[in-house]
Order: C-alpha cells, then structure tokens, then sequence
C-alpha cells in the first residue's frame, strides 16, 4: 500500500513538474481536466511591469571609495549610466584594475563589479551614483491550464538577500476550499534547455519549496504571501533545495487546490502539503490536489521572444513575412557574457544553418563603437548545426565582455562588423538564421559552410529572425 501511494504521490510530483513547463505566458498549456469556475473568463493577459530597487550614493568631486553593495554589474555599465563620471578603478585578485570614459574603446575593459568588490570612482563633478539592489515584477496571476486567461495579480520582489512573492486571485478559487502556493525555481536559467520547465527542474539546484497555505474565502478569494532567504532555513517541499541566486533566478509560483477544506490537525496538514491526503479522497474527486493558477517571474535579464518569418524563401509566401513560427529564442544577460539560445522547429532537414547576431549599445556613446556605415557595434556568426529529420535543430552561443571579435580569429568564423561587447544588459540584440542549403558531405567543408556568407553556399536565405530588447 505505501509503495502504491508513493507512486502516486510521484505520478503526481510529475504533473507538477511538466504542467509547470507548459504553464508560460502565450502558450496553450493542456487542459488537466479539473474546473475552476471560470471556465467562461476570457481576458488578454497584460504586460509585466518590472521597476527596479535602487539606493542612491552620493559621491563627490574628485575620488570616491565605495564597497559595493548592490547587484552584479561592470565599470563600463557604471560609466555609461552617468555622466559625470570619468574612471572606475576595481580592487580584484590583491590589485587594482581601471576603466576609463576617455580611453578609445579598444583600449577599455570592462571590470566585473560583485557585492563586497572595493570600488574607487572619479567624478568630474559632485553627482549621485544610482547603485540597483534588485527588482519588483507586477505581473499576471492566470489559469494554469490557459495562461491566456488572466484571474489574479502576483508580484515578485527579489534582492541580493533574497526573494519575496504575493499572489492574489480574484474571485476565481472555489470557496470553502484550502490552496497551498508553491515556489518553483531554476536558480541558473542558463542551464535550461529552452525556456525554463518541467523537464529542466532534474537539473542539480533547481527546486520546488512550499510558499503557502490558505482557504478561499466566500467570495472565491485569498492572498498567498512568501519569502526565501539566501542562506537561510528553506521549507520542504517535493523537490528539496534552495534559492541561491535571487537576482536572475526564474522562479514560477503555482496554486494548488486540495478540495474541501479539513479542520484542526487534519486543516494544518492539508494547507501544509503537496498533495491532498488519502483520507481526503471523496472531497477532491481522485484523492489527490490538482494546480488550478500560476505565475511568472523569468528575472530581469532573461527575455524569450518568438521566431518570425524574416524573409521569403521559394516554399514560403511573401506574406507571410514577419509571422510568428513555431520556434522561439531565449536570451540571458549577466554582468560578463549575453547567452543566446534559439529553438528552431521550422527548418528544412538536411540543411545547413547558422545564427548571426546584430547587436547595437546604444548606453555606449562613443560613434567609433559602430561599425562602418553600420547601425551596429558588433555582428557576427555565433552558432551553427544541421537541422534533424522534423526539421527541428537547436542553438546555443555566448558572447563574451570585453573579448575583441575581430575580422578574422583564425577559426574561419566570419564577422561583418568587429567590436567588443561593453554593454550586455543595455545591448539591442537581433538573431537571425540563415540557410545555407542542403549539408555538405565533408566535415570541415560543413564548418566553414556554417561560418561565412561569402563562400560557395551563399548567397543565402533568411528564414528567419527575432528582437530582444532590454
């Protein structure tokens, strides 16, 4: 017998998990079955607002010696965000390091910034040094089996010490009934297969903890309230672990329904679990909770944005230009590197393809950043690959700061406009892939057909293309 409810128990861990990576904004998550009482709400989910949390130093003329405090960043981030300021110089590694406004760019590095970094700031003129400490997302709380149809509200708050979320349906929950709020976490996003889900949650430190637990109200309503510490004590949950980087982690909250709700003992157990108990199993229909809302918080530097037809190619209609396809690409921004992953799903098998990035800084002022007669301060290839036999082929690529993309590096890689990214957080990022027809046979012939537009291959289409904007 316990082995039979464990593996239900389990049966129903992966509803969670999977149901969970379905559960994202624009997409059609599959119908569980279960009603909410409002089966008839049909209304357009709105766009997060995210501000940031920020404490402003003053500094004054002349050299000013801070230790910092607030999120990850660079000296160029720094620099570029004010205007009076001249030269950062960071304390790392037992030395001193220095970045200036005034060096040509080729000469500039950017420093990274972390929390307890010794910083030494030179300003032109008396001025106040914005110093971000975090973010608050005011977002959609929706359906979880239709994340068009928005019920609720929900808001994330994080900082370097740790995060905090609220959820508050609208009259949507079914009265009477006790719901528990789970937090769901992929503490590096970067190591997500597409858009963080189910299916990555198996990856070391990512977890699901309980929030918590609450009865809806007669008129169908409650608040869920929650908070994580970084190094403090975590609850339980079915996936044990904890938050460890609140800052970018994504982090999903979902609501669960445990049908009627029980008293004394049996109550505190029921709002205090994952699953509703045995006993229990003639008020939920099948013994078990089932997840009925849920919310979104993908951290403020990670974006996901569709793939759209770029240009016509001989089995693809000229109207059809700019239409969403089956794909999507996901980029995330840290202080030191843009991480780029593309889901193609649209492809012609067999094919050759490779990915170019565009990117243009428009936080970094200086006009010889861009390229000749170019909008952009850096384009160049970053991926390649053969698409499978559905069609279906993935990208991934880092774009480092401070590494010189130059014209030729030696790899056969080719780059349209050299330069040095400065800027990840405030860069301008297209993606575009390009079809290189069918695969070459020979391995190294491949490699440089996944490379360059100037080759035998090419002239080449352009199938398709995406924008992620900060």
């Amino acid at each position: 017998m316990h082995r039979f409810r464990l593996f239900l128990l389990t049966m129903a861990m992966g509803a969670l998990v999977f149901g969970v990576s379905l559960a994202l904004p624009g997409q059609q998550p599959a119908d569980t079955g279960a009603s909410t009482g409002a089966d008839s709400l049909t209304v357009a989910q709105a766009a997060p607002a995210e501000t940031a949390n920020s404490t402003d130093v003053a500094l004054a003329a002349g050299g000013n010696l801070i230790g910092w405090f607030g999120v990850d960043t660079t000296s160029t981030a720094i620099l570029a965000g004010n205007a009076e300021l001249t030269a950062v110089w960071v304390f790392a590694a037992g030395a001193w390091s220095s970045d200036s406004a005034l060096l040509p760019d080729g000469l500039r590095t950017a420093l990274l910034i972390s929390r307890g970094t010794g910083v030494f700031i030179v300003a032109a003129a008396a001025t106040d040094l914005t110093v971000p400490t975090g973010s608050v997302l005011s977002t959609d709380l929706f359906l979880f089996n239709d994340a068009t149809v928005v019920v609720g509200a929900a808001t994330f708050t994080r900082s370097l010490d740790g995060a905090s979320i609220t959820a508050s349906p609208g009259d949507d929950l079914i009265a009477g009934n006790a719901h528990t709020m789970w937090w769901v976490i992929w503490n590096d996003p970067t190591q997500c297969a597409v858009a963080c889900g189910g299916a990555d949650l198996g990856v070391p430190g990512n977890t699901v903890l309980f929030g918590d637990g609450q009865i809806a109200n007669a008129a169908g309503t409650a608040t869920f309230r929650s908070s994580l510490t970084v190094g403090g004590p975590m609850p339980g949950g079915p996936i044990p672990g904890a938050l460890t980087d609140p800052i970018t982690a994504t982090i999903h909250l979902v609501i669960r329904d445990h049908g009627p709700s029980l008293v004394g003992d049996a109550l505190i157990a029921q709002i205090g679990s994952f699953e509703t108990d045995a006993t229990d199993a003639e008020s939920t229909g099948d013994g078990f909770a089932w997840d009925v809302q849920a919310a979104i918080s993908d951290g403020s530097n990670t974006t996901v944005s569709s793939l759209e037809v770029f240009q016509s190619a001989a089995e693809v209609a000229a109207e059809n230009i700019g239409e969403e396809t089956d794909g999507e690409s996901t980029v995330t921004r840290t202080a030191t590197a843009i991480q780029i992953t593309i889901v193609d799903r649209e492809l012609i098998a067999g094919n050759a393809y490779s990915v170019w990035a565009l990117i243009d800084q428009p936080n970094v002022d200086n006009p010889s950043a861009h390229g000749p007669g170019s909008v952009f301060d850096l384009a160049m290839n970053v991926a390649g690959g053969v698409a499978d036999a559905d069609g279906v082929l993935t990208f991934n690529a880092t774009i480092t700061v401070g590494e010189a993309v130059v014209a030729d590096d030696g790899t056969g890689r080719q780059v349209l406009v050299p330069g040095t990214l400065v800027d990840p957080t405030g860069a301008n990022v297209r993606l575009v892939v390009k079809d290189h027809g069918p695969s070459a046979a020979d391995e190294a012939a491949l490699d440089i057909q996944m490379m360059r537009l100037d080759g035998p291959e090419c002239p080449c289409a352009d199938p398709h293309q995406s924008f992620h904007n900060p």
